[in-house]
C-alpha cells in the first residue's frame, strides 16, 4: 500500500512540473551557464595603487577656528580658545575588487595567484574616482574651552551646550575655564 500512495504522490508532482516544464528548462540552462567556467578574467577595469589615494583627512584645527570665532559671538564669552581632542578622525572605506588566477602548469603543479585592485567608476567628463562604500565621520572625545566669560553660569552653560550640541561630546566631558587676563 504504502508503495502505490507513494508513486501516486511522484506522478502527482511530476504532473505538476510538467505544467511548468518551458519555466523550469530556462531556470536549469541559466544555472548550467553559471556553473561553466569561462577562464577569462577581466583586465580591462582600472586598477590604482594604494599609493594613488587621496586621503581626506579630518583637520581640527580648521574646526577648532570656526568654533573660536562663532563662540566669540555668543554673549558674555569675550575671547575665547578651543581645543578638541579626536577618538577617531573619520575614515573612508573604498571597494576592492580581488581578482583570483589559476593555472595548472605542464608538471601537474598548481598556481594560484591573487591581485587586489579598488574600484573605479568614470563620470561623463572622463575623471575617475575610487567607490567609497562606507565613510566614518570623526568622534570627538573631549573639550577645553578657555574664555573671558567662563566664570558666570549662564555663560558656561551656553559654552557647555554649544560644544555638545555641535560634537556629540556628553557634558561631563566637556571643561570651560576662565581665560587670564
Amino acid at each position: 500500500m504504502k508503495k502505490e500512495e507513494i508513486l501516486k504522490t511522484f506522478r502527482g508532482i511530476f504532473e505538476k512540473a510538467l505544467q511548468y516544464k518551458y519555466i523550469i528548462a530556462v531556470i536549469s540552462i541559466g544555472l548550467i551557464m553559471l556553473a561553466i567556467p569561462t577562464g577569462k578574467t577581466r583586465n580591462d577595469a582600472p586598477t590604482i595603487d594604494k599609493q594613488d589615494i587621496e586621503t581626506t583627512s579630518f583637520d581640527v584645527n580648521e574646526i577648532e577656528k570656526k568654533f573660536e570665532e562663532n563662540f566669540a559671538r555668543i554673549d558674555g564669552v569675550g575671547r575665547v580658545k578651543i581645543m578638541l581632542s579626536l577618538k577617531s578622525d573619520g575614515k573612508t572605506f573604498y571597494a576592492e575588487e580581488i581578482r583570483r588566477s589559476s593555472n595548472l602548469s605542464s608538471d601537474e603543479s598548481y598556481d594560484e595567484s591573487y591581485e587586489n585592485a579598488y574600484k573605479v567608476v568614470s563620470d561623463q567628463s572622463g575623471r575617475e574616482s575610487l567607490v567609497a562604500i562606507k565613510k566614518e565621520t570623526p568622534e570627538f572625545m573631549g573639550a577645553v574651552v578657555i574664555c573671558d566669560g567662563a566664570d558666570k553660569s549662564p555663560v558656561k552653560l551656553s559654552v557647555i551646550s554649544a560644544v555638545s550640541a555641535l560634537t556629540g561630546i556628553p557634558s561631563n566631558k566637556i571643561s570651560v575655564i576662565k581665560m587670564k587676563d
